[in-house]
């Protein structure tokens, strides 16, 4: 049975977690001008990409646990020094929260 997963998206890094100096801020510039140069609909596709690409090049291991899970993601985001996730297991979903820098310069929408 599949598992709901609600996401929360957490603006900043936790004091223990740290990104990689100018790596943020390349990929925010590539963002933007994106979406400076057209529109939503445009450049959300090519986001979904290469979400798809890199699951296919760094796929995660099959877990039994949400701690398992969570892990194996974490281990995942350390290779880019992209924050860390943490999983809570609910009633009948897991809610996912992403402890990063947000994607949106802190304007609310992360894009994911």
């Amino acid at each position: 049975m599949r598992q709901a997963f609600r996401f929360h998206h957490d603006v900043g890094l936790a004091d223990d977690h740290t990104h990689q100096p100018g790596w943020f801020d390349l990929v925010s510039m590539m963002i933007e001008g994106m979406r400076a140069n057209a529109d939503r609909a445009e450049t959300e596709p090519f986001l979904y990409s290469m979400g798809e690409s890199l699951a296919a090049r760094y796929p995660l291991p099959d877990a039994r646990t949400a701690q398992d899970r969570e892990r194996d993601m974490n281990l995942q985001l350390a290779r880019f020094s992209w924050g860390f996730v943490q999983l809570q297991p609910q009633d009948a979903a897991i809610l996912l929260k992403l402890h990063a820098l947000s994607a949106d310069g802190g304007r609310g929408d992360a894009g994911f």
